[in-house]
């Protein structure tokens, strides 16, 4: 948030009127207990908006422009709460702001596939990646989606290729270890289990 910068910036300020209360002995102190009150009731008030990531965002895109990409966040923390009117409806916004951007498929993917629409999941996640062929997470929810429906070949196809793109992801390492040791294929399930604990 911008006001992390007045603490730099306050240092001069802070100079100076500690040179004017030295000088000052009663009125100093007076003017001294009434800022440290000032500042420490500012600080505990603005201690609250960290309560939790939902607060944070919201209070941060309400003291900003629409076009913000903190929204993702936002909408993916009403997803892990499963407050799915609110995601949907900071999708919509940024939807106005993105309309493009892979990331706005992929929170309509999380969104589908919160709610149990796992076709149009796959169709979106789909669309994340013809934007962005390097965008592992779409390849990781295919992967699981893929799996929910009896498919463990092509899982294992998305699996790998979220792999491929970032080898230290660990959900997908344990993944492919799950998936293998699904289908029989311990040594490779070992092999992935194996990587996945030295991360």
């Amino acid at each position: 948030m911008a006001e992390s910068w007045l603490y730099i910036s306050s240092i001069g300020f802070f100079i100076i009127l500690v040179y004017l209360l030295t000088k000052v002995e009663k009125l100093g102190r007076v003017i001294l207990i009434c800022l440290v009150l000032f500042y420490g009731l500012l600080t505990i008030g603005n201690n609250l908006y960290w309560q939790n990531e939902v607060i944070l965002y919201k209070n941060i895109l309400n003291n900003s422009t629409d076009k913000n990409y903190l929204r993702f966040n936002l909408i993916n923390n009403y997803l892990t709460q499963k407050q799915y009117d609110a995601a949907l409806a900071e999708i919509e916004k940024f939807a106005l702001n993105y309309p493009d951007s892979p990331h706005l498929y992929y929170v309509l993917g999380n969104y589908y596939f919160a709610t149990g629409k796992m076709d149009k999941a796959i169709e979106n996640y789909n669309k994340v990646l013809e934007k962005d062929k390097q965008f592992f997470f779409a390849y990781y929810y295919l992967s699981l989606l893929y799996e929910v429906s009896g498919k463990l070949d092509k899982s294992i196809d998305f699996a790998l290729q979220c792999f491929k793109i970032n080898p230290h992801y660990l959900p997908v390492l344990v993944r492919l270890g799950d998936l293998y040791r699904e289908k029989k294929n311990f040594d490779e399930a070992i092999k992935y289990y194996k990587l996945a604990s030295e991360i």
